[in-house]
């Protein structure tokens, strides 16, 4: 589901008989930590600025794979990551313009 940042799969084994399964998929959260007024982007999507005191922001996002992108004016910087439920993960980026 893009529009909610899901990025995941899960593999099944469909036998003969009708089955029913339920997924569910839990949030992790990302934290940055950047120079001041930095954009940050998951997925493509700006989900903040960076603020001043340069201090770690922490972002809800689904389980699953996704990449992060941070700029300061023409200076950019990207990665991909993998996240699980409940996990925490961190990125301190320092650019300059």
């Amino acid at each position: 589901n893009k529009s909610l940042g899901i990025n995941s799969s899960r593999a099944i084994t469909i036998k003969a008989e009708p089955i029913s399964e339920n997924y569910s998929f839990e949030m992790g959260f990302v934290s940055v930590k950047a120079p001041s007024g930095a954009g940050i982007f998951i997925d493509g999507n700006r989900v903040g600025t960076a603020p001043p005191s340069g201090e770690i922001r922490e972002i809800p996002v689904y389980e699953g794979v996704h990449r992060i992108q941070v700029t300061v004016g023409q200076s950019k910087w990207s990665e991909s990551f993998t996240l699980f439920g409940g996990q925490r993960v961190s990125f301190n980026v320092e650019l300059s313009e």
